[in-house]
């Protein structure tokens, strides 16, 4: 049967929300907001991992530094209070294997600064640089201890083992520098190492000899699905954070298993909650319960939303779990803390709203929004407000008073009424503790391409993979160069 147009979207959006609805009523966990710690309103960073230490405190690591927060002192409307910071370090993943030291992977930084690895002491509440470890050229990613041996992901130079021993001074004693696309990521289990390997899915190593590791296995760009970019293991059965392609399952460690759990989003990193496995998709985190087996199922899940009227962007990035099942949360903006904790013993209220981003025609228009209750106890909505008159609102149908009970959906339309060019947000105000207000982003007529407008002809480099050599390509793309047919752009990319 052939639906009309604007049924066939009714249909599809109740059919979205219904299966929200039911994700939700079989969830058996929830994850209780807490606390957060905020980047410092002099000092912007954007915070990109966080790692549990001793004493009840964690370091979050961001593109300017490194902070040491106490747990215990951090508020639920956040804080930017720390213990200390090291700053100039511009901070990607952070590892430990016995305190006080810890092993920082750089991003570049703010001189164009390493792009390897630091070694960084805790003592007290201080926090000090010891050395610096780096290779001219090389991107060093996320890193593995594994007894005295840190293992190096090196994206396209493959992977680096250094002898740690001497934990100030790490010395490499073993490298693969062949047979990489992207190696984002490594975990070791025994002498057998299991690369994410970005486009190039998952690689298997021997690292039996610490000094020649050999890969023994692995996919290619022409079997891996979506960007490999981390790796984590249990009861031998491997777990791979692969971008769009969602969670990739290998049970038993075998390639000819895969499977994939597809999520919204960009799987991007891993980590585990007592035996629970959590993963960020770039804005949500999802927590899973294995069944041994390798199967999973989700059981707790989270939306790392835009926040607050000016929409400060929320993108989690790095993920780490601490005592007492608290899930930590590097969100750019803020490191958020969660409590992984029964569905019937959930304390707090969880706004979820889609879309959260609307753009319109310049002459005007008119979208609705959809409002849930994405928590196990009432949701009451007190108000909705725009920034700015030339969006106008409806409110909340069918009524509820401004009350959603657990699970329940109601929606409302913005207008926009074309008369001056505008960008802004609308707001909902809720008892969401962490999401309040929280914020639909909206576009009038803008100074970019506004949907209904000519593309005006257009240049820009591009490298493309050589199918046949292997290697990569520069060339240029220019639209009017395919004017008549389908263009397909897949984009990926790291800074």
């Amino acid at each position: 049967m052939k639906l009309p147009g604007g049924l066939k979207s009714f249909v599809i959006v109740a059919a979205l929300l219904l299966c929200a609805l039911v994700q939700l009523n079989a969830q058996e966990m929830v994850l209780d907001y807490l606390y957060r710690y905020d980047c410092q309103k002099d000092y912007p960073d954007h915070l990109m991992a966080v790692k549990k230490v001793s004493g009840g405190r964690a370091i979050v690591a961001s593109n300017r530094g490194l902070a040491l927060v106490r747990l215990s002192e951090l508020l639920p409307h956040g804080t930017e209070n720390y213990l200390d910071r090291l700053v100039h370090i511009n901070a990607r993943n952070l590892y430990t294997l016995h305190e006080p030291h810890i092993y920082v992977n750089l991003n570049r930084g703010e001189n164009e600064s390493s792009t390897g690895f630091c070694v960084v002491e805790l003592n007290g509440d201080t926090l000090s640089l010891l050395n610096t470890v780096d290779e001219t050229g090389v991107i060093y990613e996320k890193m593995f201890i594994r007894g005295d041996y840190l293992y190096v992901t090196a994206h396209s130079k493959g992977i680096r083992i250094f002898d740690i021993t001497d934990r100030v001074n790490p010395v490499m004693v073993g490298r693969i520098d062949d047979g990489f696309v992207d190696a984002f990521s490594i975990h070791v289990d025994g002498n057998t190492a299991y690369v994410a390997d970005g486009a190039g899915g998952l690689k298997i190593v021997d690292v039996t000899d610490k000094t020649a590791p050999t890969i023994i296995d692995g996919e290619d760009l022409s079997t891996a699905e979506g960007t490999s970019q981390d790796v984590t293991m249990k009861d031998g059965h491997v777990y791979v954070a692969a971008g769009g392609a969602g969670l990739a399952i290998y049970p038993d460690g075998d390639l000819t298993k895969r499977t994939f759990r597809h999520c919204s989003g960009c799987a991007k990193h891993f980590a585990w909650v007592g035996d629970y496995l959590a993963m960020t998709t770039m804005w949500r985190v999802l927590v899973f319960s294995l069944d041994g087996l390798g199967g999973v199922e989700v059981v707790a899940s989270e939306s790392i939303s835009r926040r607050g009227l000016e929409s400060q962007l929320r993108t989690c990035g790095g993920i780490g779990s601490i005592y007492d099942n608290l899930l930590m949360t590097a969100n750019w903006d803020f490191m958020d803390v969660y409590k992984l904790r029964p569905a019937a013993e959930c304390t707090k209220a969880d706004i979820n709203c889609w879309p959260q981003r609307i753009r319109f025609n310049p002459s005007g228009g008119k979208e609705r929004v959809w409002v849930q209750n994405n928590s196990y106890l009432p949701l009451n909505v007190t108000h909705l407000v725009p920034s700015d008159p030339s969006f106008t609102l409806t409110p909340l149908s069918p009524s509820t008073n401004g009350t959603l009970d657990p699970g329940r959906w109601a929606s409302f339309f913005v207008t926009y009424d074309g008369s001056v060019p505008v960008e802004g947000a609308i707001g909902l105000y809720s008892n969401d503790q962490d999401e309040n207000p929280f914020p639909i982003q909206v576009f009038g007529e803008t100074a970019y391409l506004d949907p209904g407008e000519p593309v005006i002809d257009f240049t820009f480099p591009m490298i493309r993979k050589d199918p046949q050599g292997g290697g990569f390509l520069e060339e240029q793309f220019t639209l009017s160069d395919h004017f008549g047919k389908v263009i397909w752009f897949n984009l990926y990319a790291s800074w």
